[in-house]
């Protein structure tokens, strides 16, 4: 399923970061 595990280790770690960039742009836009 996973071709190797640092490219696993790679789309776990960009998820969660993703959702938090969007959920801080998201509180900056509600402020401003």
């Amino acid at each position: 399923m996973i071709e190797s595990a640092s490219d696993g280790a790679l789309f776990l770690y960009s998820l969660p970061t993703q959702y938090i960039l969007y959920s801080m742009f998201m509180f900056y836009s509600m402020i401003a």
